[in-house]
């Protein structure tokens, strides 16, 4: 489901309880305040009834099948080299190989963005005691891995672009006149994806990926159906590159038929 205005959500909510036989306040909060929420899982045919119940009172709503976001092929971005007259990539294909990629800015209909959170455990030493303080192996949020989708619905394929994997030292440096050596990587990242802006501009951008993660969360079992080629660091048994290959798909069947 999609989020709609605060005004509309209370007229919403009575009918979404209806549709789905919950209470009305239940009901209001199933329905997002920003972006998408991941609402129901089920037989594609049992998801499209829902569906067209929710639609019928004005709540945004769409589904997709598993097999098609499984089904997209994705091309992990390593560097850019060209930028004019066409985008030159250096990527990494669906089945391993590294290659170069020529693609038109026109051929790129959506972008969608992400901030994928770095999950460690913090031991918690008490300085007096010199010793554990009992919230030892305490999950914390250390850091955050930038993920940029491009969308060429015309070639069936997604370019990914993370800032953990990005090889900034290869192809065109993007950033103001300067060495590499002088900007973060933050810096250069913004600088890539300011040019990404810049070359299509009249591309949609999906950005509201973080609430949606949030919830995702709670459907670890589908989530770990998904092989997103995107790995946060070290983290290989965590879901949110898996969330957002999740979004991403889930973005790309809304625009594309």
């Amino acid at each position: 489901m999609e989020s709609i205005p605060q005004t509309a959500r209370q007229t919403a909510a009575l009918h979404m309880a209806k549709v789905m036989d919950l209470d009305a306040y239940t009901a209001r909060m199933q329905i997002p305040n920003r972006g998408w929420r991941l609402y129901r899982l089920g037989d594609l045919g049992e998801m499209e009834f829902y569906g067209e119940q929710i639609r019928s009172g004005n709540i945004p709503a769409f589904w997709v099948g598993m097999t098609q976001i499984k089904s997209i092929p994705v091309y992990q971005v390593q560097s850019v080299q060209e930028i004019t007259p066409q985008a030159v990539v250096i990527c990494e294909s669906p089945d391993g190989p590294m290659g170069e990629l020529v693609f038109a800015w026109s051929e790129v209909m959506q972008r969608v963005d992400g901030s994928l959170p770095v999950i460690e455990k913090v031991v918690n030493i008490d300085v007096l005691r010199d010793r554990p303080d009992g919230r030892n192996g305490k999950a914390e949020t250390s850091d955050y891995v930038r993920v940029c989708d491009l969308h060429l619905p015309g070639r069936n394929c997604i370019l990914r672009f993370c800032d953990g994997s990005y090889d900034y030292h290869d192809g065109l440096l993007l950033a103001d006149e300067g060495s590499l050596e002088q900007y973060s990587t933050r810096m250069q990242w913004n600088s890539l994806m300011a040019t990404l802006t810049e070359q299509a501009p009249k591309m949609q951008v999906w950005s509201d990926f973080s609430p949606f993660g949030e919830l995702a969360m709670d459907f670890p079992v589908l989530l770990q159906q998904l092989k997103p080629k995107l790995t946060i660091y070290s983290q290989t048994d965590s879901l949110w590159p898996a969330a957002f290959h999740l979004y991403s798909g889930l973005a790309y069947y809304r625009q594309t038929p």
